[in-house]
């Protein structure tokens, strides 16, 4: 297991498989269970007869932290994909950051994807527009952030939990 391994929690099909396991990618800031709640996804699927992978990002809820840098997104697609690879087919479902990481991790070589769901989705890459260098000082320092999609962005990076 690696630093940028994500953490899963993984609900077995109630009764006989009926299709390929089910796994679910959070969006940033956020973790599986607050995204992808049991009793509203897991348990709904696996009494449906499906196995439900539901997955904590690197560096988010119960997944490692990584050290140093920031994980760059091909390291945490390679990890993913190996997960994916372990399952064999899955369908595949992504909210916001999760469904910017699930669009990638579908074209990974070896990663069999059946089905994929994005939802909230941007049609630009928000993060590129984020002013790193006001955040990093924001965050060592508590002071404000002028450009507001950064300051939104550094607030849900340093909110507890």
């Amino acid at each position: 297991m690696t630093l940028l391994a994500p953490a899963v929690r993984r609900t077995v099909a109630t009764g006989e498989c009926s299709g390929p396991a089910v796994v679910l990618l959070h969006g940033f800031a956020s973790r599986g269970d607050l995204d992808w709640p049991d009793a509203a996804w897991a348990e709904p699927f696996a009494a449906s007869g499906r196995d439900v992978l539901v997955v904590d990002l690197p560096g988010h809820g119960d997944a490692a932290r990584p050290l140093g840098a920031p994980a760059p997104t091909s390291a945490v697609i390679a990890a993913l994909a190996d997960l994916a690879r372990a399952e064999g087919e899955i369908d595949l479902v992504g909210y916001s950051l999760g469904a910017r990481l699930a669009w990638d991790l579908a074209q990974a070589p070896g990663v069999r994807v059946r089905r994929l769901v994005l939802g909230g989705l941007s049609p630009v890459e928000p993060f590129g527009m984020v002013d790193v260098a006001a955040a990093r000082t924001a965050v060592a320092t508590g002071s404000p952030v002028d450009d507001p999609l950064t300051g939104v962005i550094t607030a849900m990076a340093t909110a507890p939990g």
